[in-house]
């Protein structure tokens, strides 16, 4: 009962990254790198060029994102729709919204595209409140529950 008597503000503004990036201790790097040393040593024996180059191309990609720093972005929910930096996401042109909340991996509001192309935004809700945000836009976008696929957790455990 107390939600209700929270009085939701005209624009909602924070900033956060767009990843976190997470620490990995030496057992981790030594474990993955011997674990794709594994497979990489397995595609060669068994003659699978097309595997040991797909294997290379996953181990160049997660040593390329783990070593780029994460990007500050700022948001900012009005009556109009969602602003990230620059870019606006109005609320006539997406189709629902859903708070994938469940710390500490996953904190972020998802809204799904009405676009063919750009059928899901994934925001970080960083320190922003999500009972605050969740009462302003369902204003005027319907909630569809999102649910959180295997690549997902993955990659927000790599910290990619």
């Amino acid at each position: 009962m107390a939600n209700e008597n929270i009085k939701i503000p005209k624009k909602i503004v924070w900033s956060a990254s767009d990843r976190k990036q997470t620490d990995l201790g030496p057992r981790a790097i030594w474990g993955g790198a011997i674990f794709f040393a594994f497979l990489i040593i397995v595609e060669i024996w068994t003659k699978n060029y097309l595997g040991f180059l797909v294997m290379a191309v996953i181990l160049a990609l997660i040593i390329i994102l783990r070593n780029t720093k994460p990007k500050i972005h700022n948001f900012e929910v009005n009556d109009a729709g969602i602003k990230i930096d620059d870019a606006d996401y109005y609320f006539i042109d997406l189709s629902s919204f859903w708070i994938l909340y469940d710390p500490p991996l996953f904190k972020d509001l998802i809204l799904k595209s009405k676009k063919t192309l750009s059928t899901k935004i994934v925001i970080p809700l960083g320190q922003a409140d999500p009972v605050i945000l969740h009462r302003k836009i369902s204003e005027y976008l319907p909630e569809k529950e999102e649910k959180k696929s295997l690549i997902d957790l993955i990659g927000k455990l790599l910290g990619i």
